[in-house]
């Protein structure tokens, strides 16, 4: 054999491994190309580049870059996962009922691996910022929601962080629309909490007065429901602390009473209303049979025989109640006089022929009665 040929022999099988090898350096070179594209979205919390950038693993890669190839897999399947929950996260923004522990879960899952803390967080800071602009009481149920959760110390202090700027705004807003819809009870919930989670926030006062104002709307709807039923105030009284204090002057009053309805209608418009707001006070008044004054007969239209009529003298029991406490601040009885045996007798019957009743009130005049209710109305 040659020398020339034997050269050839040795010469051959040089040049393909080498060519390998070439070629191998060259997969490799553009593997750690690859990869470095990978782990630098990985590491800035962009999905979408790194699934990309995998996506250029070949089967090549996968042989001279095994290991390299295998964490772009994982990394692809970790943003998928992601991009699952934030799909989640933006669903629940714009739904009424819409949850967000399901998609905080899986962040916190996929945080188990900490190369995985710049997608996560990404999405996380994503979902933060979103809810600063959404719907305030979406936004109140969804922050109570990623509050309930427990969750890795990275997510839990990014999402207590923006907390801090987003909840305390969003409960005041939420309790806002809460007063006009007239959920006085809800709108208070929202501001008390407003003020118990946050008492250092700027605007913390304004919640507080709005706690206030809820809770007095919310008395003075039970208070007028309660004078709209004119027995259950009297027997349940209850308060609006808006009201203004029982004090020298005018007090409006609200005159309750089934048995008085006729003498309050005769008082003086500007002594009383039926508004709970307008008032200052509640009269709770009845009447009653007092001392006899004269006896008295009366000949019926229809009729032959006189029938004798007895007039008394009216007690007139007052319990009047400071609105703005609920509580009595007047408790008496008062006897007042009226005309007896008036030339005409005027009464009320069911039938329209029976006789009236033997037993009836003097005829009180209007100063009478103006002087009976003025010193628990008009303070001296």
């Amino acid at each position: 054999m040659s020398t020339l040929r034997r050269r050839w022999m040795f010469l051959v099988p040089g040049a393909l491994v080498l060519a390998l090898v070439v070629a191998a350096g060259i997969v490799r070179y553009d593997a750690g190309r690859i990869d470095s594209v990978v782990v630098g979205a990985r590491e800035a919390g962009d999905c979408t580049t790194v699934q990309l950038a995998a996506a250029q693993f070949d089967s090549l890669h996968r042989i001279v870059a095994a290991g390299k190839a295998k964490r772009a897999k994982e990394d692809v399947a970790a943003c998928d996962r992601l991009d699952g929950a934030d799909a989640e996260f933006k669903a629940a923004l714009w739904s009424t009922t819409g949850q967000a522990k399901g998609a905080l879960g899986v962040l916190d899952q996929v945080l188990a691996d900490p190369r995985q803390r710049g997608t996560t967080t990404a999405v996380l800071d994503d979902f933060l910022a979103n809810l600063r602009v959404t719907d305030s009481c979406s936004a109140v149920v969804l922050a109570d929601q990623l509050q309930a959760r427990k969750v890795s110390p990275v997510l839990q202090e990014r999402i207590r962080s923006a907390l801090v700027e987003i909840e305390p705004a969003a409960l005041r807003a939420c309790a806002a629309e809460r007063m006009k819809d007239s959920a006085w009870d809800e709108a208070h919930n929202l501001y008390r909490r407003a003020v118990d989670r946050y008492p250092d926030d700027l605007r913390a006062g304004e919640a507080r007065a709005g706690a206030v104002k809820a809770n007095q709307q919310q008395e003075l709807e039970n208070v007028q429901e309660l004078i709209d039923d004119p027995e259950s105030y009297c027997d349940s009284p209850a308060r609006y602390s808006a009201a203004p204090p029982y004090r020298r002057g005018l007090n409006r009053a609200v005159v309750l009473g089934s048995s008085i309805e006729n003498y309050a209608a005769r008082l003086p418009k500007q002594w009383r209303t039926n508004d709970a707001a307008a008032a200052t006070t509640v009269t709770c008044a009845e009447v009653a049979m007092g001392k006899a004054v004269r006896t008295c007969p009366y000949l019926p239209k229809l009729g032959f025989e006189s029938i004798y009529v007895t007039f008394h003298k009216m007690v007139l029991s007052l319990k009047v109640y400071e609105l703005r406490t609920g509580k009595r601040v007047v408790n008496k009885k008062i006897l007042v006089d009226g005309l007896a045996c008036p030339n005409t007798l005027h009464y009320q019957s069911s039938t329209g022929f029976s006789d009236p009743d033997p037993a009836q009130f003097v005829v009180v005049p209007d100063k009478n009665l103006r002087a009976a209710f003025q010193p628990s109305i008009v303070r001296p």
